[in-house]
């Protein structure tokens, strides 16, 4: 479906198997959310993409081999990529399960420039990468293998993320990495990585390292913290913070 500079474009209860390039794209010379929608649709087993548009709602897109879901806005989705792409990578993503092998399990604006990518409701994995990155995340879970569990603090988005109600774990990675830290729980078990890692300051926050000697959670001000295991390491120590 190729979109001219006006008009919509909407694609709705389409299934597609074992397809060697992308399963459904919509192109468009004006590249915004409402004018290309891909709602109800099913991909798998495709070699390259699984679903391209402005807004996909309701979609699976799995066992591809590059990016599952690609769009500007993804609802109500799941994007599993078994080889080089992430699960679902959007600028706004809510209530969406994301995986990958050696990508992002979900990205939520990664590409280099600060988009304020927000993340709501989310759950994603990742082997290798890092299992969920946004800007700003919002009860969401990210699990990674060797990678950082959930991280909004990275230079795509100037080092100032946010992360509220979360949970980041790790096997060999970070748990979680913010900038600012409210409610959140990290978990890692390598000595030299941190359950939760926060730039700045952590509020009611609770982290896991079970390696010996291991940091649970490293922050500049930790307000109200607590450490199932490991140890609090902060410039200050606020609220009973230990």
């Amino acid at each position: 479906c190729f979109l001219p500079f006006f008009g919509t474009c909407t694609i709705s209860d389409i299934t597609i198997r074992g397809i060697k390039e992308t399963g459904i794209r919509i192109d468009s010379t004006n590249w915004v959310p409402q004018r290309t929608t891909v709602r109800r649709c099913t991909v798998s087993e495709c070699g390259d993409q699984g679903i391209i548009a402005g807004t996909i709602a309701d979609c699976t897109a799995e066992s591809c081999g590059k990016t599952a879901l690609s769009a500007l806005v993804v609802t109500n989705s799941i994007g599993i990529s078994v080889e080089t792409g992430s699960g679902i990578r959007a600028y706004t993503v809510t209530n969406s399960y994301g995986q990958s092998q050696s990508a992002f399990g979900i990205d939520a604006d990664n590409d280099g420039t600060p988009h304020l990518g927000t993340a709501t409701n989310c759950r994603g994995v990742s082997a290798t990468g890092t299992g969920l990155f946004a800007t700003a995340a919002t009860n969401c879970i990210g699990i990674s293998t060797s990678g950082t569990g959930l991280d909004t603090n990275s230079e795509a988005n100037g080092f100032t993320g946010t992360a509220t109600g979360c949970v980041g774990r790790s096997t060999s990675g970070h748990g979680l990495i913010a900038s600012i830290a409210t409610n959140c729980h990290g978990a890692t078990t390598a000595s030299t990585m941190y359950g939760l890692w926060v730039s700045g300051t952590a509020t009611g926050c609770r982290g896991t390292n079970t390696a010996a000697a291991g940091i649970a959670v490293r922050t500049d001000i930790a307000v109200g913290c607590t450490a199932a295991a490991g140890t609090i390491t902060a410039n200050s120590k606020q609220l009973g913070t230990p």
